[in-house]
Protein backbone atom coordinates (compact mmCIF):
# COMPACT_ATOMS: atom_id res chain seq x y z
CA UNK A 1 0.00 0.00 0.00
CA UNK A 2 1.26 3.55 -0.76
CA UNK A 3 0.85 6.66 1.23
CA UNK A 4 -0.13 9.61 -1.29
CA UNK A 5 -0.36 13.09 0.42
CA UNK A 6 -2.16 15.30 -2.37
CA UNK A 7 -1.29 18.69 -2.23
CA UNK A 8 -4.04 21.06 -3.75
CA UNK A 9 -4.45 24.83 -4.22
CA UNK A 10 -8.06 25.27 -2.71
CA UNK A 11 -9.74 27.73 -4.92
CA UNK A 12 -13.70 29.43 -4.07
CA UNK A 13 -15.37 27.21 -6.74
CA UNK A 14 -16.14 23.90 -5.00
CA UNK A 15 -16.79 22.11 -8.11
CA UNK A 16 -13.33 22.98 -9.79
CA UNK A 17 -12.25 21.90 -6.99
CA UNK A 18 -13.91 18.45 -6.71
CA UNK A 19 -13.35 17.92 -10.12
CA UNK A 20 -9.38 18.39 -9.91
CA UNK A 21 -9.60 16.07 -6.25
CA UNK A 22 -10.91 13.44 -8.26
CA UNK A 23 -9.05 13.64 -11.34
CA UNK A 24 -5.94 13.24 -8.95
CA UNK A 25 -7.51 10.25 -6.92
CA UNK A 26 -7.85 8.58 -10.29
CA UNK A 27 -4.69 9.30 -11.05
CA UNK A 28 -3.42 7.19 -7.52
CA UNK A 29 -3.02 3.54 -8.37
CA UNK A 30 -5.08 0.86 -6.74
CA UNK A 31 -4.85 0.21 -2.97
CA UNK A 32 -3.15 3.57 -2.02
CA UNK A 33 -4.29 5.74 1.15
CA UNK A 34 -4.93 9.08 -0.18
CA UNK A 35 -4.76 12.36 2.17
CA UNK A 36 -6.49 15.03 1.03
CA UNK A 37 -5.50 18.77 2.68
CA UNK A 38 -7.92 19.80 5.24
CA UNK A 39 -11.08 21.23 3.82
CA UNK A 40 -9.70 20.69 -0.07
CA UNK A 41 -12.86 21.18 -1.46
CA UNK A 42 -14.14 24.50 0.10
CA UNK A 43 -11.17 26.21 2.55
CA UNK A 44 -12.50 27.06 5.47
CA UNK A 45 -15.23 29.62 3.64
CA UNK A 46 -16.62 31.47 6.64
CA UNK A 47 -18.70 33.43 4.21
CA UNK A 48 -20.17 30.48 2.72
CA UNK A 49 -20.99 28.17 5.64
CA UNK A 50 -24.00 26.96 4.16
CA UNK A 51 -23.16 26.60 0.59
CA UNK A 52 -20.08 24.69 2.07
CA UNK A 53 -22.46 22.08 3.92
CA UNK A 54 -24.70 21.76 0.92
CA UNK A 55 -22.01 21.20 -1.12
CA UNK A 56 -20.47 18.44 0.90
CA UNK A 57 -23.26 16.71 0.89
CA UNK A 58 -23.08 15.86 -2.84
CA UNK A 59 -19.17 15.76 -3.28
CA UNK A 60 -18.79 12.93 -0.37
CA UNK A 61 -21.36 10.55 -2.82
CA UNK A 62 -18.92 11.64 -5.48
CA UNK A 63 -15.47 10.55 -3.95
CA UNK A 64 -17.27 7.36 -2.17
CA UNK A 65 -17.97 6.55 -5.41
CA UNK A 66 -14.18 6.47 -6.39
CA UNK A 67 -12.73 4.29 -3.68
CA UNK A 68 -13.08 1.24 -4.74
CA UNK A 69 -9.80 -0.70 -3.92
CA UNK A 70 -8.67 2.49 -2.74
CA UNK A 71 -9.05 4.53 0.97
CA UNK A 72 -9.70 8.41 0.63
CA UNK A 73 -9.35 10.55 3.56
CA UNK A 74 -10.30 14.46 3.60
CA UNK A 75 -12.92 16.44 5.03
CA UNK A 76 -15.83 18.37 4.69
CA UNK A 77 -17.98 21.13 6.00
CA UNK A 78 -20.74 19.61 7.40
CA UNK A 79 -24.50 21.07 9.15
CA UNK A 80 -26.26 19.49 12.06
CA UNK A 81 -28.97 21.66 14.17
CA UNK A 82 -27.66 25.10 13.13
CA UNK A 83 -23.58 24.12 14.08
CA UNK A 84 -21.22 23.64 11.12
CA UNK A 85 -18.56 21.03 11.74
CA UNK A 86 -15.07 19.90 9.86
CA UNK A 87 -15.90 16.13 9.72
CA UNK A 88 -13.22 14.02 8.75
CA UNK A 89 -14.32 11.31 6.44
CA UNK A 90 -12.94 7.76 4.90
CA UNK A 91 -13.71 5.95 2.21
CA UNK A 92 -13.08 2.39 0.93
CA UNK A 93 -14.79 0.13 -1.43
CA UNK A 94 -17.68 2.16 -1.99
CA UNK A 95 -18.53 3.25 1.88
CA UNK A 96 -17.87 5.64 4.30
CA UNK A 97 -16.04 3.76 7.02
CA UNK A 98 -15.35 6.73 9.60
CA UNK A 99 -17.06 9.98 9.76
CA UNK A 100 -15.53 11.70 13.05
CA UNK A 101 -16.99 15.36 13.65
CA UNK A 102 -14.97 17.98 15.24
CA UNK A 103 -17.21 21.36 16.23
CA UNK A 104 -15.12 24.30 14.29
CA UNK A 105 -17.54 26.57 13.73
CA UNK A 106 -21.03 27.85 15.48
CA UNK A 107 -24.09 29.91 13.55
CA UNK A 108 -25.47 32.87 15.69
Amino acid sequence: MKLIALQIKTTSNFQENLTHLKDLINSCEKDSLILAPELALSGFSYDRMEEAAQFSRKAIEEIKALSKDKIIALTFITKKENRFFNTLYIFHNWMVVVSEKDLKFEVG
